[in-house]
């Protein structure tokens, strides 16, 4: 039985130039898209209680509450149902946010990526930094007692110090929830064919991604997913789905659902979606029961290690492939790819490709020609000795180099789940 459910609104006024999601800057085809939508959650969704409901973007804020109440309505919900939704902080007034509160929504995730107003100028976001802080005052006056704020770190212009003051800055506010993710630039996005000047390498995003952790942890925050953080009692049910390898309804165009074994994706066209939206561009049926994810904390306690490798793939706040896989850092050194040894510190590099070589050979559909050129170019940036470096900046960093060495590899081992699932899809 499937109780959570995914719905994707695809528009925005403009795109962040480091965004390659699914979105449209066409917002006079909203009416009909509600309506596409409509259709197809009535003609899929099996009247199943919901205990989350995620509406994801593009730019969920350009609804109106009467639109978010219209969807909300088809779904069996009730009070514990966690209600989450994707706002901007540009447009987020009093009477706005009071309106989605009182439609149902009880869970809000505002797009703030940085509070450094020259830096959201250079990578094309409309807010400021003094509209979010703005924004969760009324969100909080509004009656929400649920809010996530998002982050980016690894930005053009962004250093190791900025960053953590950021994340001292939210916590400030008292918020539940933080979210952060390093600046990747895929295909698609602005930045891909225009690369801005003075962005954070490996190193730096490895120094702030720890810093990151020491920072929110020392207040307060469980450090629950790899990109995730919250208070305690507020982890993203919506996200915990995912990580356990549960099902989902994905609705809308480019949305990827999970049901009956069978993991399917809607046309990434937004014409073709409206035309159609019975419709699923693609269906994949998995062979076999899927293990639950490891989360922090949960290093150690599968069977062997054959389990734990197994267990790599999860999904990053939402059910979008574009968002990848990620690996929790502890997993690195207690499966033993690195070794922790005080006259070595280094990756170990037989445990390392034994590890993914495991890996490679549950998937089947990876074509046998191109697994060795996948495993020999991650182990070859691992080996060749990028960890440990000092950042570009040339400042000291204050974490050890076995923790860096970890970060490095579990980026390594993502990117080897990403490719090993663009293969399979």
């Amino acid at each position: 039985m499937v109780k959570n459910a995914y719905i994707h609104i695809p528009f925005c006024k403009s795109k962040c130039k480091y965004c390659s999601f699914i979105s449209f800057p066409k917002l006079e085809r909203k009416e009909e898209y509600l309506k596409a939508l409509i259709k197809e959650i009535s003609y899929f969704y099996e009247n199943e209680k919901l205990n989350t409901l995620y509406f994801g973007g593009g730019t969920p804020s350009l609804l109106q509450p009467f639109e978010f109440e219209s969807l909300i309505k088809i779904f069996n919900t009730g009070s514990q149902t966690e209600i989450t939704a994707e706002l901007n902080p540009e447009t987020l007034n009093y009477d706005y946010l009071r309106a989605l509160n009182d439609c149902g929504i009880n869970r809000i995730s505002i797009g703030c990526q940085t509070f450094n107003d020259n830096i959201l100028k250079l990578i094309g976001r409309r807010h400021n930094a003094e509209q979010v802080k703005n924004a969760v005052q009324n969100a909080q006056n509004a009656g929400f007692k649920n809010i996530s704020l998002d982050f980016i770190y690894g930005l053009p212009e962004q250093n190791y110090d900025e960053f953590i003051s950021d994340l001292k800055n939210a916590v400030s506010l008292g918020v539940q929830h933080i979210s952060l993710y390093g600046l990747k630039i895929d295909e698609g996005c602005y930045f891909y064919s225009h690369k801005p000047q003075n962005i954070a390498d490996d190193d730096t995003q490895a120094d702030m991604y720890l810093g990151a952790i020491q920072t929110l942890t020392d207040a307060g925050f469980e450090h629950y997913e790899i990109s995730n953080f919250s208070k305690s009692g507020f982890y993203s049910r919506h996200n915990l789905n995912y990580l356990d390898n549960n099902s989902y309804y994905g609705f809308g165009t480019a949305a990827h659902g999970y049901k009956d074994s069978i993991r399917y994706s809607n046309s990434a066209s937004l014409e073709d979606y409206i035309i159609n939206p019975y419709k699923h561009d693609k269906e994949t049926v998995l062979q076999g029961p899927l293990r639950p994810v490891l989360k922090p904390g949960d290093i150690g306690q599968c069977k062997d290690n054959h389990d734990q490798v197994e267990g790599l793939q999860h999904h990053k706040g939402d059910p979008h492939p574009a968002d990848g896989h990620a690996v929790p850092p502890h997993l690195v050194t207690d499966i033993g790819l690195v070794r922790e040894d005080k006259s070595q510190n280094q990756v170990h590099e037989p445990a390392l490709r034994g590890h993914l070589e495991v890996f490679l050979k549950e998937m089947p559909e990876l074509p046998r020609h191109i697994a060795p050129v996948i495993l020999d170019n991650l182990l070859g940036r691992v080996i060749q000795g990028r960890c440990g470096r000092p950042d570009g900046n040339n400042r000291q960093t204050t974490h050890k180099p076995i923790d860096r060495q970890k970060y490095q590899v579990q980026q390594l081992v993502t990117n080897l789940v990403q490719l090993c699932h663009n293969f399979s899809s």
